[in-house]
């Protein structure tokens, strides 16, 4: 639950940061009579989203009216927050506490069938939430009432794409097929298998999305203030250490520097603020260690990033074939398209769009054409246009090339591109051999 002691110190927005986004969602859930029963939120990994999804949580308590039913935010590794088994029994806690009159509803499903908690999350959820909502209410409410809410955050971080879209087909019951009282709030990486349920009727009619890339200018500001605010409460609570350095601290300019490498994540800037506000591990003063990120080499470094080290391996091992996966991993950080791995590599096209689905939260595909070397002959060849793939994040290519970092996933641009032209050369006299 977004309360929950497991989730402390849980992460929410900082003041000032995130105010059109969280109004499109409030608006969404205080408008009467709902257009749509569920909203999904998503963007990249990093950008904010759990935090957006606890601000909201944080909101609907504070209501007088019952828009919060309850929440779940999953935890990829974290046994009891990673699994679907967890979601409904969860859910259906909270909506028998928060909505007036389902407790009874709920205690005499538990006492007639208490082996619910071992079934499928297709039977709890009907069991436990659907039927005794009907009961409640057997017909529509009036306009004027507002359905009460329920938050799923991280349904990507859920064990499997089976389940996870199990889990979508349950709420998509629920609002579609039997219309129960209650809007569903989800927030998820756009992975390949949940957009697809999403794209897909019936969730299709039924679903608003918001998507943080929509909201880049605003998300660069947002970080920008974040950052200031931060050091000016790292420096207000180091006096003793930091009292000779030159003030502002630090200056516009290196926040601006911060605010451009984090690429609207704000995941990069928090930790920025972390590793240069923490000085428990290592006892050196924010300054020092603001210098090491400014000015020292990618080894001294490597402490500050840790969590995103963690982040970019935990996607990585979903994927089972890891040499499969740094190949087509090399072909983005070398600018080569699907197309060339294919020829060259020998890469089938399709095993590439695999790769791409389970990384797609780290990266941007476009239409865009794709134009290696601008030969137009040789696009023609190579079957161009591809679709234009660039890593969302800039920190990404750099821990992918620092093998103390990235370790079994490490991958050098330089290396796969020598490999890549060896490759290509021994094609192009297989061809000649061929022809001769």
């Amino acid at each position: 639950m977004f309360d929950s002691a497991q989730r402390y110190p849980a992460g929410t927005c900082h003041p000032g940061t995130r105010e059109t986004v969280i109004k499109l969602i409030m608006e969404w859930i205080e408008h009467s009579p709902p257009e749509t029963g569920v909203l999904w939120l998503y963007g990249p990994a990093g950008a904010g989203k759990s935090s957006i999804m606890q601000k909201i949580a944080e909101l609907l308590r504070q209501m007088q009216s019952p828009f919060y039913a309850g929440s779940f935010f999953f935890a990829r590794d974290i046994p009891e927050r990673e699994r679907s088994s967890a979601l409904f029994l969860t859910l259906a806690y909270q909506i028998a506490h928060y909505i007036p009159g389902m407790a009874k509803l709920v205690n005499e499903v538990m006492i007639s069938q208490p082996s619910v908690t071992t079934k499928t999350m297709e039977v709890q959820s009907q069991l436990l939430i659907i039927e005794p909502l009907k009961a409640l209410l057997p017909q529509s409410p009036p306009a004027h009432v507002n359905s009460p809410i329920v938050i799923v955050d991280g349904l990507d971080e859920c064990d499997t794409p089976v389940q996870q879209q199990g889990i979508l087909s349950c709420i998509a019951d629920a609002v579609s097929k039997h219309r129960v009282h209650l809007r569903f709030l989800i927030a998820s990486r756009p992975e390949f298998w949940i957009d697809r349920s999403f794209s897909s009727v019936p969730l299709k009619d039924a679903t608003r999305t918001i998507c943080l890339n929509d909201f880049e200018y605003e998300s660069t500001k947002d970080i920008q203030t974040f950052l200031r605010d931060g050091f000016a409460k790292i420096l207000d609570q180091n006096p003793d250490v930091m009292s000779g350095v030159m003030k502002p601290w630090p200056s516009t300019t290196i926040i601006d520097h911060f605010t451009a490498m984090a690429s609207c994540q704000f995941v990069y800037a928090s930790t920025i603020l972390k590793f240069i506000g923490d000085y428990t591990d290592d006892f050196l003063d924010p300054q020092t260690k603001l210098n090491i990120l400014l000015e020292l080499d990618r080894d001294e470094r490597k402490p500050a990033f840790s969590s995103l080290d963690q982040l970019y391996k935990k996607i990585l091992t979903v994927y089972p074939r890891k040499d499969t996966l740094k190949t087509v991993l090399g072909g983005i950080l070398a600018n080569i398209g699907p197309t060339a791995l294919h020829i060259f590599m020998g890469i089938n096209k399709n095993e590439t769009s695999m790769v791409l689905r389970a990384i797609s939260s780290l990266i941007k595909v476009t239409t865009e054409a794709f134009k290696p070397n601008g030969d137009a002959d040789l696009d023609a060849f190579l079957g161009i246009p591809d679709p234009c793939i660039q890593y969302c994040h800039r920190s990404f290519p750099e821990f992918l090339e620092d093998e103390r970092r990235s370790g079994e996933f490490s991958m050098k641009t330089e290396s796969f591109s020598d490999h890549l032209v060896d490759r290509a050369f021994d094609w192009l006299l297989k061809g000649i051999t061929d022809v001769s």
